[in-house]
């Protein structure tokens, strides 16, 4: 390998290293801030029922404690810290109230 190879490899291989760790610096850990959670005017519906929806970074999110009454089933895995969410046909669609200020 030639002096102009060998140097295009190091740089190439320093510039992803850089990259890595530059990532892991700011890598986030439980608790940090990571945005803002703002009210939204975008109406979130599921099955035609109006479900409360937040905007966390410019995405609509809506809360898995919420999708339980629109036929969701939530489970937290407190060992593995995962959660999982089902639709349930069987399950009784209960949709939220919205107090929606005009």
């Amino acid at each position: 390998m030639n002096k102009q190879k060998k140097l295009a490899v190091i740089l190439a291989l320093s510039f992803l290293f850089s990259a890595l760790s530059f990532v892991n610096v700011f890598a986030t850990q439980t608790g940090d801030e990571i945005g803002d959670v703002l009210h939204t005017d975008i109406k979130t519906y599921i099955n035609g029922h109006r479900i409360p929806s937040y905007n966390i970074n410019n995405k609509s999110a809506v809360l898995i404690k919420d999708l339980v009454n629109y036929g969701f089933d939530g489970l937290f895995n407190v060992q593995d810290r995962t959660t999982t969410v089902t639709y349930n046909p069987d399950k009784e669609f209960t949709p939220l109230t919205l107090q929606i200020k005009h």
